[in-house]
């Protein structure tokens, strides 16, 4: 069985696509299919990522006229124009060593907000099946499977959009997490039986764009309250060396990661997480993780109202927002952390990445 996956990653795209893929690719290699990633070379990619968890990628060239990604439009994450990019990845396949012109592809899977059915059509004759990964609803696929992992999501969502019978997996119920975040699970919810904030985490992202991450910072140290606080950077995030400066120059300790590979191990000594509503945010409802978010993208503010509702997370925006967490961290109490915590657990149950190929071998 042959799969190929059409994902980018940058610093303005984050690395949310491809973590997320990289999951899903692992399952399915462990039914047996050989799996091909191709990606663009966008600065502070994640294709060495990709190749250390042990998968050939084919690298697609940036186009010379794209100088930078603009973060609010989508097209511009192609890097390039969309017929480009569909003769370069339709070229990608023909050369993977284990295609054969005589039989199609068994599955194209596509995340990708810059691309929609204009380039799935273009696949047709060589995939026998597309799927496409999403979080927007807003533009018009052409494929067989649909997996958006928002939660809440309604079929009515994109039925004006979609060309054809598509299989849709809506709801975070197909929340493709890694198994560490079920392994560590029960561990994670008996810890906040009796929760009180004594370790904060900030993960904003895979990339952070804005740096965020050195405002919320900034707002903890002018707390009253001396916290034990971690710092994870994504592997597209450009402040590592910036923040790492800073903090060699604090008198007490704040302890610094980048790229880590064990989140669901360091979640669970973690009493709150002040983080973004992107795929990490899903991570940290499975191990029941209160947080407070932080909306970094236009495609969160839904994730982060959904979440709010649910009563797992406060929302917290930028700028001034960001002054008031000292306040709001005093103000809560252990009855509204193991409340946060609980509601969370509610929300994911880890298995999502299951019943999505569960549903792909059904469709093939």
């Amino acid at each position: 069985m042959l799969a190929a996956i059409r994902v980018d990653s940058s610093v303005e795209i984050g690395t949310g696509h491809v973590m997320r893929c990289i999951t899903l690719a692992k399952e399915l290699q462990n039914t047996g299919f050989e799996i091909l990633f191709i990606c663009k070379e966008h600065k502070l990619n994640l294709i060495l990522v990709i190749e250390r968890h042990g998968f050939s990628v084919a690298r697609l060239p940036v186009d010379n006229c794209v100088s930078k990604l603009d973060v609010s439009n989508y097209n511009s994450w192609v890097g390039g124009s969309i017929v480009d990019d569909s003769e370069l990845t339709l070229r990608s396949i023909e050369k993977w060593p284990y295609f054969n012109r005589l039989h199609k592809l068994d599955l194209l899977i596509v995340d990708h907000y810059g691309l929609g059915s204009l380039w799935e059509r273009d696949f047709r004759n060589i995939a026998d099946k597309i799927m496409v990964i999403d979080d927007l609803a807003n533009r018009s696929h052409d494929c067989d499977i649909l997996l958006d992992q928002t939660l809440n999501r309604k079929v009515e969502n994109y039925t004006q959009y979609e060309e054809g019978q598509t299989d849709y997996l809506l709801g975070v119920e197909y929340s493709l997490l890694r198994d560490e975040f079920l392994e560590f699970r029960y561990k994670s919810m008996q810890r906040r039986i009796s929760p009180k904030v004594r370790s904060i985490l900030i993960n904003l992202g895979g990339s952070d764009p804005k740096n965020f991450t050195l405002e919320v910072l900034e707002s903890l140290l002018c707390s009253s309250i001396k916290y034990s606080i971690t710092i994870i950077l994504g592997h597209a995030s450009p402040w590592f060396e910036m923040i790492n400066d800073y903090l060699s120059r604090l008198s007490f300790d704040v302890k610094l990661l980048h790229g880590i590979d064990n989140m669901a191990k360091t979640l669970v000594d973690i009493d709150i997480v002040i983080g973004a509503a992107g795929s990490a945010a899903w991570e940290r409802c499975a191990l029941g993780v209160p947080s407070f978010i932080v909306v970094m993208a236009d495609n969160q503010k839904k994730v982060a109202r959904e979440l709010e509702d649910a009563g797992a997370v406060i929302v917290i925006k930028g700028g001034d927002g960001f002054k008031k967490i000292p306040e709001l961290l005093q103000q809560l109490t252990a009855p509204q952390l193991a409340l946060m915590s609980l509601n969370s657990s509610k929300i994911i149950d880890g298995l999502g990445v299951q019943r999505v190929v569960k549903r792909i071998g059904r469709a093939l």
